[in-house]
């Protein structure tokens, strides 16, 4: 795969060239027109500018003129495509003939769209809406989860399935305060598949159904012994579809021995679950850490009776086939990371990505070659590409770590979240970033990582701290000694899962000369109670309740350790955020100040877990600015 080289003059990347990138995504291939989307942080507005585009002799050509078109799905003859379109605080769906270029607004919709799909006679579309009832003096809440960090507090929410004619009428298919969270249509029958999540604590989880459009009914889908199946996710647009038989392709969590097993794509039709991909030690989706990637993009297609998705191997996301026979085949894999793909004939267009080039578009017609980069100013950047090394841990494991060698600074240790994420072939900004300032920069797969199989995936669970920390500070012996490092100048960063290990890290070491927690929880015992996913998440990686297991929560928790720490940290926590509350970095900060501990906090009004993915562009670059200082004021 091509990337995109730096030149001899190669300018200091500097936080605020955030702004200087365009994010490529969901490419259709429609007629013979190949059509994909792009997002760029805008530094006036404080917002992010999307658009339809089309490839057209190696250039990207606005294909509609929206101020913020995006989320394009082409119906099954190829001749339109439906897309969401935003004008001021109105939402609209607008169809597009692909021949005439002719497009009309089919419809405005009150609420936030969760997925445009075509019926099956391509006359009409299919959408997912979710409605919000705001009440600025108080809310009353009758339910768990209190809040989803993606939406905030779920009580004022309501869901609707509805159908929209070829003339704009709406007819109301499905409504509740029930979470509606995904859907996929017949081409067979008058019916419809639902993803579709219970306000009950006690099916805490979401369930598949078959809705009858004929009598309204819900069939819940349930295993041979008679529980009820529970889908997974592997972001995107969607984790389900059907194939052109009628047989129902999702995703499945399989949650046999721990909760954040990868989920498998299973096949149901004539009430029999098929499950073919058990064999298969494969993890579904993208797994990889990074901050390049904007543009939402379906992760899974059918042709045929074939169903085409992407999944994580070793570091990298690669395209693959199964069928309903158990057949599994590679389609595309390397040294890159595909976002999101589409066919024409026997040819493949995609998105991909790899660990200094960020997402642009290819092709795949027997070889790969890049078609066409949106982001031509990354060639006056110093982005280098990351040393790929293997090291072997204390136990004999086989680890895979990168290195991004620095000049005349110390050296930063980055760690994903999760735990169940990955680097690999993806693009981080902010590792480049600090390699651009003269920072060398180290991160690994750590036990708990994906992309690996369950089996290393589950060597944390119920034991965080463990064999995760052991192999993070083994890769900082290893590169130590390999590459001639700093030992007196070291740093260590991390968001989220990676937060966790940052606080675990300097409660237990004074090797670090700084430290950054991004996004972290320190308290188990208080997460538990108030994280969007703790009674769940918790008690399935730390271990029942802190009623029944105190002793472990108040172990396994960094702010029982953060006593012992004299590591300069800095702390970085969102107000909106409810995967890791903000009153985590409070509980800490408070310890940390009283003890003589020299920290910072900074919190970032309004956003959410995902500020460093797609928070908004001036606090994306703030939080860069700060981390930027607190290693150069300590490391340089």
């Amino acid at each position: 795969m091509e990337t995109v080289k730096s030149t001899s003059e190669a300018k200091v990347l500097k936080p605020g060239n955030f702004y200087d990138l365009k994010f490529v995504g969901n490419i259709v291939v429609a007629g013979k027109r190949i059509l994909f989307e792009v997002a760029k942080p805008e530094r006036e507005t404080n917002d992010y500018s999307t658009g339809i585009y089309e490839l057209i002799d190696g250039r990207g050509v606005r294909f509609t003129r929206g101020e913020r078109d995006y989320g394009m799905v082409r119906d099954k003859t190829g001749k339109l495509i439906a897309y969401e379109s935003k004008d001021g605080g109105k939402v609209s769906i607008n169809i597009k003939d692909i021949s005439s270029s002719r497009d009309h607004r089919l419809v405005e919709i009150d609420g936030r769209i969760g997925k445009i799909a075509w019926d099956k006679d391509s006359e009409g579309l299919y959408l997912l809406v979710q409605k919000e009832k705001k009440n600025e003096d108080y809310r009353i809440i009758e339910n768990i989860p209190l809040f989803s960090d993606d939406k905030g507090f779920m009580e004022g929410f309501s869901y609707e399935l509805i159908h929209v004619d070829s003339k704009g009428k709406s007819s109301l298919i499905l409504k509740g305060k029930e979470e509606i969270r995904d859907f996929a249509v017949n081409p067979m029958k008058n019916e419809i598949a639902i993803e579709i999540r219970s306000l009950d604590y006690d099916d805490y989880h979401a369930r598949i159904g078959i809705l009858s459009k004929a009598n309204g009914h819900i069939t819940y889908l349930k295993s041979g012994n008679g529980d009820y199946l529970t889908p997974g996710g592997i972001g995107g647009t969607s984790s389900m579809e059907y194939l052109e038989d009628g047989t129902l392709v999702f995703l499945l969590n399989k949650h046999e021995h721990f909760i954040e097993e990868a989920p498998e794509i299973v096949f149901w039709k004539d009430g029999k679950l098929n499950e073919v991909m058990k064999k298969y030690d494969i993890s579904p989706g993208s797994a990889l850490s990074m901050d390049s990637s904007m543009v939402d993009s379906t992760k899974m297609r059918v042709k045929g009776n074939q169903v085409y998705f992407i999944a994580t191997v070793h570091g990298r996301v690669g395209l693959y086939s199964l069928n309903a026979e158990g057949e599994l085949n590679t389609v595309l894999a390397g040294e890159f990371s595909v976002e999101s793909f589409d066919f024409d004939g026997d040819v493949v267009y995609f998105v991909a990505q790899n660990s200094n080039t960020p997402p642009e578009i290819y092709v795949h017609d027997g070889k790969v070659k890049l078609l066409l980069t949106m982001n031509e100013q990354l060639k006056r950047w110093n982005l280098r590409k990351p040393e790929n090394f293997h090291f072997k841990a204390s136990d004999g494991e086989d680890i895979e770590a990168w290195i991004l060698k620095g000049k005349g600074k110390g050296t930063i240790v980055r760690i994903h979240g999760g735990p169940r994420g990955a680097f690999g072939e993806a693009l981080v900004f902010e590792a480049h970033l600090l390699n651009s300032m003269g920072f060398s920069v180290i991160y690994c797969n750590p036990r708990g990582s994906d992309s690996y199989g369950d089996l290393f995936a589950a060597a944390v669970v119920k034991r965080y701290g463990e064999r995760d920390f052991k192999d993070i500070m083994e890769l900082v012996e290893y590169s130590i000694k390999r590459y001639k490092l700093d030992a007196s100048r070291l740093g260590v960063t991390g968001g989220s899962y990676g937060g966790f290990m940052v606080n675990w890290i300097v409660g237990h070491t004074d090797k670090f000369k700084a430290a950054v927690s991004d996004r972290s929880f320190a308290d188990a015992v208080s997460d538990y109670f108030s994280g969007d996913i703790g009674p769940t998440f918790d008690a399935d990686q730390i271990g029942g309740t802190p009623y029944d297991n105190l002793e472990t929560y108040w172990e396994k928790s960094p702010i029982k350790h953060i006593r012992n720490c004299k590591t300069p940290i800095l702390l970085i926590q969102n107000d909106a955020d409810y995967r890791c509350p903000v009153w985590q970095a409070y509980e800490l900060f408070t310890q940390l100040k009283m003890q003589g501990t020299t920290t910072r906090l900074v919190i970032f009004k309004g956003e959410n877990h995902n500020l460093p993915y797609s928070g908004k562009p001036r606090n994306r670059v703030k939080r860069l600015e700060e981390i930027a200082a607190w290693f150069d004021k300590f490391l340089a």
